[in-house]
């Protein structure tokens, strides 16, 4: 069950609870509970990123919907239309990551944005000395535009992001670095010469959702990673005790690294300063990028930090691989 958090589990009941009172036409109960099971489920968006949050959040969204439209009499559904489209403002992102990242595509969230306002407004514009309609979107219209409008922002700097910042350049000495692991113990990446290759991959951190899915694509590959000795080695901002609790919740079994002050993701040249984050990283989080060393210590590859889809794809390093080896 480490795909479902309590909140989560709360969230359906609370949703269930909502589809029943619309069905016995307590209408404004229902809608009260589907805000509800909307808030407990966005209380762990960060730390449970599944496709059954994102089920949930479409299921919730609708439902509030429904209940206000059937509020008013069900003579029109602007609302019901509205929340089928909220998804759009920062959801879909999240379902399409493999082909959206978090730095493309950016229109999908003006066009949520604008569309959900516009059909809020109108449709409360029909009903004006009623305030269900324009109070039960409020909170969750809030917290969606706050990701869309953070995810607009990311994407413009990330998108602005130049590659000869980069510093470990291809065919040169990648820059070594001490770290803990998850238990507290240092790990050097000079440990590794001629011994294995290793596949840094570095993340935003705990907070982020969209990281979960990133090091859900590694974890899948790990075992073809291991056939082509290759060590995957996460970074992140995070500290130790944070590292371990989301590698315990995500099933992930490769090492990941605290790199609290940025000190290695500054050597090599990928950090950045988000405009929207879930934590304090004074220092910035890392862009998103992987980099395969060679057992000399040499990078031999580098995904690109301003085409976030180069990272979600990690198949690219098994034909530089096969040169190596």
């Amino acid at each position: 069950m480490k795909n479902f958090g309590r909140s989560f589990i709360i969230s359906v009941v609370f949703g269930v609870t909502s589809l029943v009172l619309i069905v016995l036409g307590y209408h404004l109960f229902a809608a009260i509970a589907a805000v509800a099971a909307f808030l407990m489920n966005f209380a762990e968006v960060s730390s449970h990123t599944s496709i059954y949050q994102f089920i949930n959040f479409r299921a919730h969204t609708l439902l509030l919907g429904i209940a206000i439209d059937m509020a008013y009499g069900g003579t029109s559904f602007y609302y019901t239309v509205a929340m089928l489209l909220f998804p759009f403002t920062g959801l879909l992102r999240l379902e399409l990551f493999s082909i959206m990242a978090f730095n493309r595509f950016y229109g999908v969230e003006i066009f949520g944005l604008v569309s959900v306002y516009a059909l809020y407004f109108y449709a409360g514009l029909q009903h004006p000395s009623s305030w269900i309609g324009w109070a039960m979107p409020a909170v969750p219209m809030m917290l969606m535009t706050m990701i869309g409008t953070g995810v607009i922002a990311d994407a413009l700097k990330a998108n602005k992001t130049s590659l000869h910042d980069m510093r470990a350049d291809l065919g040169k000495k990648a820059p070594d670095f001490c770290l803990p692991d998850t238990q507290g113990q240092n790990v050097n990446l000079s440990d590794f010469k001629d011994k294995n290759h290793v596949l840094l991959v570095f993340v935003r951190g705990d907070w982020c959702p969209t990281c979960h899915i990133m090091i859900r694509t590694y974890e899948q590959n790990r075992e073809k990673f291991l056939s082509k000795n290759i060590v995957a080695i996460g970074i992140g901002p995070d500290s130790a005790e944070v590292n371990r609790a989301m590698i315990s919740r995500l099933g992930f079994k490769n090492m990941l690294l605290s790199d609290t002050h940025q000190k290695v993701s500054s050597d090599y040249g990928i950090t950045f300063f988000p405009n929207y984050r879930g934590a304090d990283y004074d220092e910035g989080v890392p862009l998103p990028a992987a980099f395969l060393v060679d057992k000399g210590g040499i990078v031999r590859y580098v995904s690109r930090p301003d085409k976030v889809g180069e990272f979600l794809n990690p198949s690219l390093i098994f034909p530089i691989l096969e040169k190596l080896n």
